[in-house]
């Protein structure tokens, strides 16, 4: 309900970025409780970790909060851009925190795992609170978005266009999304499980290959080009050579390459990099995937881009979707075939390992 709640309310995108934070902090704050209470049931974790995230929109409600956002604030021209940006910095950040996890269960305890998060979430929320400028339009107090009838016919609008061919583009548009965080979404639900079953790898080793895979996103920074930003004095934009930031500011902003042509060329890579995850028999073969994983979430970001641009502002809210992250990842109908999606492929994803082990398809050397 926050989707047509934002856009009816004036674009209001701020409070559905501030909100998510809040809620993750309490849930963070629950967790150590429920670490201090250690005799309480596993349920009361599950709870805490389910219906508090739930409450404030967690991840999804956030990243709509984002992209929409930037998609009331920036040119078609360079959205593309902005979002490869941002999904490139979420996936870094992921893999630092994923990486960073391992090491500080062990050096700091269950009590430091989650009170690094808590004051990394207040930072975030303060600066948001600063920062980011409100944008929000006046709107009409009287407006009624809550009824059924009104409720269901803001989504139903979405699909209305003037362009040809309009509905069938979004439709494919949000299959191909659907798809993407469903995948994206399978492949960090049994990553580590794949790593623990086959190759015996724990928290810290996971750490090592999580931060190294970080690493070679990053590392591709090889030098930063400050040119003007279209109807502005500024001279802001860092050139970064390495993965999504790769394709989209060489690429997308650069060679005006078409955006549909970025994303077939970054499903192959993903496809490649799956088939090499298939065949992968030794520790040391793993640490080559990153290299092959070149545009690793640039087909996430293309197809966010294509449906933005094909959707006007006011629908934004009712539209956006992330995937991640770190998944994205969720909004009416396209938050729907996501989750569907998502819980189709981790499902899948988990059944195949669990098949695979059964089988012993895994020698018992390489099993747990």
């Amino acid at each position: 309900m926050d989707r047509p709640w934002s856009d009816s309310h004036g674009r209001r995108r701020k409070p559905l970025i501030l909100l998510p934070i809040i809620g993750q902090v309490l849930t963070d704050s629950l967790c150590i409780l429920n670490v201090y209470f250690w005799n309480w049931p596993p349920q009361i974790a599950a709870l805490f970790e389910a219906i508090t995230p739930g409450l404030f929109g967690a991840r999804n409600m956030f990243w709509v909060g984002v992209i929409s956002y930037v998609s009331d604030n920036c040119t078609n021209k360079s959205r593309t851009l902005k979002f490869g940006i941002i999904n490139a910095i979420y996936t870094i950040s992921t893999l630092v925190g994923t990486g960073l996890a391992g090491f500080l269960n062990v050096g700091l305890g269950f009590y430091g795992a989650f009170l690094v998060p808590i004051m990394l979430n207040l930072i975030a929320f303060t600066v948001c609170l600063i920062l980011i400028n409100d944008t929000s339009k006046p709107y009409d107090k009287n407006v009624v978005w809550l009824k059924p009838k009104y409720f269901m016919q803001s989504y139903l609008s979405v699909f209305k266009g003037s362009g040809k061919n309009y509905s069938i583009t979004l439709l494919a548009l949000l299959l191909c999304q659907a798809v993407l965080v469903g995948r994206i979404g399978g492949e960090y639900a049994v990553t580590y499980l794949f790593m623990r079953y086959k190759f015996k790898w724990y928290e810290v080793q996971y750490s090592y290959f999580a931060a190294y895979k970080m690493l070679m996103i990053f590392v591709g920074i090889n030098r930063i080009i400050l040119f003007p930003i279209a109807n502005s004095d500024a001279l802001l934009l860092c050139y970064f050579e390495t993965g999504t930031l790769f394709s989209v500011t060489v690429l997308s902003y650069r060679l005006k390459i078409n955006d549909a042509i970025i994303g077939y060329i970054a499903c192959t890579f993903d496809i490649l990099a799956a088939v090499c995850y298939v065949f992968a028999a030794k520790p040391w073969q793993l640490y080559i995937i990153p290299l092959i994983d070149f545009f690793h979430g640039t087909a996430l970001t293309v197809s966010t881009s294509l449906t933005s641009k094909i959707v006007d502002n006011e629908k934004l809210g009712r539209f956006i979707i992330y995937i991640y992250i770190y998944s994205s990842r969720i909004n009416s109908v396209q938050g729907l075939m996501s989750t569907i999606m998502s819980f189709v492929v981790v499902s899948l994803y988990s059944e195949t390992i669990l098949y695979c082990k059964s089988r012993h398809m895994w020698t018992p050397k390489e099993t747990t």
